[in-house]
């Protein structure tokens, strides 16, 4: 006789229907707490403890969002650690020290620095090995980080992202951003930083400012699907793990759904780049490893929803300790776990599923509420 397979085994001990598992869980509970207590919510949207497959019926459309495209190559990202310049010198020595401990690339918020001088931040920093992306505040600079680059490299080979921290609009863009957009297509030149908020909320305002991005930028001339593949997104980690992984997943999924609305040609789920950054510190009394575990958390969530970059900073006020820690959180997740060797790993989860479906559905009806 053959040997019982797992599944059979599964099957044989774990077949208990949801009513069962939850008049089994009911009769665990102490007295004075009922089966709602278990029920648990994020920005008015309310999830259950348990999911089964039955769960599901009327969703099968999820499943073209599961990532087949990366089943035969492994899912990777990006370690972008953030370093603020206050001065170009020492701004470069962090990042060689970040790069030759294995960082893939660097984002350098220049929102705080007047004056700029690119010639010290990028020594003996090639571009167009790894990807450099900057935070700014001041529609302008963008004019100079471009001259500069254009001196030194061929533009159509450097990659990053141009993260504004407070989004100019369109009609004050100047003429040459308009320009790099249409000639260095692989640059991701407007960075949506989106402010945290409850998950509904930051879906909803991202593809509210797309929307606006497209509106205005294509009067000016530029082409919809230049603006749409120019567009990337950086999100704040949030404290709740399952909501960090959910929220990734629906904002590919109706970014997807936007580039169909606006006939995008040729756009994939997963061509839209997220870069995910850092939420709030953890208090004080839990240091000085709290934010290690926070980090790590945040990472495995990030990554395990389908991040294209990471960000883990230090603590402010950063030594070189905290910053060599800080960055391995990303380096072990994939040397030494194997993060990266997993593609979707939650793809047909009942529960994920089931709540990516319940956020997407929050989400657009919210966007299309603001639209009108």
């Amino acid at each position: 006789m053959a040997e019982p397979t797992i599944h059979d085994i599964l099957s044989r001990n774990f077949s208990a229907s949801k009513d069962e598992w939850l008049r089994a869980a009911s009769a665990e509970l102490p007295k004075n707490i009922s089966l709602e207590n278990l029920l648990w919510s994020v920005g008015g949207l309310v999830f259950s403890p348990y999911y089964i497959k039955d769960d599901l019926k009327g969703m099968e459309y999820l499943q073209s969002f599961h990532h087949r495209s990366h089943q035969l190559l492994p899912n990777s990202w990006l370690n972008m650690p953030d370093i603020r310049v206050i001065d170009e010198n020492t701004a470069n020595e962090k990042a060689l020290n970040f790069l030759n401990r294995g960082a893939d690339g660097i984002v350098f918020d220049i929102t705080d620095l007047r004056n700029h001088d690119f010639e010290r931040l990028f020594n003996k920093i090639n571009w167009n090995q790894c990807p450099v992306s900057f935070k700014i505040s001041d529609a302008k600079v963008v004019t100079d980080i471009f001259a500069y680059a254009e001196k030194k490299y061929d533009m159509r080979e450097l990659m990053g992202s141009i993260w504004w921290k407070h989004f100019v609009q369109p009609d004050q863009l100047p003429t040459s951003v308009k320009q790099f957009l249409l000639k260095y297509k692989k640059y991701h030149l407007l960075g949506i930083e989106v402010p945290a908020s409850s998950p509904v909320k930051e879906i909803s305002g991202a593809l509210l400012h797309c929307v606006k991005l497209l509106d205005e930028l294509t009067d000016f001339g530029i082409d919809r699907n230049v603006v749409f593949h120019s567009v990337s997104l950086s999100f704040a980690c949030d404290e709740n793990f399952l909501i960090n992984i959910v929220k990734l997943k629906t904002i590919r999924m109706l970014w997807y759904q936007l580039s169909q609305s606006f006939e995008i040609s040729g756009y994939l789920p997963t061509d839209l780049k997220i870069r995910c950054r850092p939420g709030k510190k953890v208090d004080q009394k839990f240091q000085p490893h709290g934010n290690i575990i926070r980090d790590t958390c945040q990472a495995v969530s990030a990554i395990t929803g389908g991040c294209n970059e990471i960000t883990i900073s230090g603590d402010k006020e950063a030594d070189s300790m905290t910053d060599r820690v800080a960055l391995n959180v990303s380096n072990i997740l994939k040397v030494e776990s194997h993060f990266d060797k997993v593609s979707d790993p939650l793809a047909g989860s009942y529960a994920i599923e089931k709540m990516v479906h319940e956020l997407s559905q929050a989400a657009w009806t919210d966007f299309q509420k603001h639209q009108s």
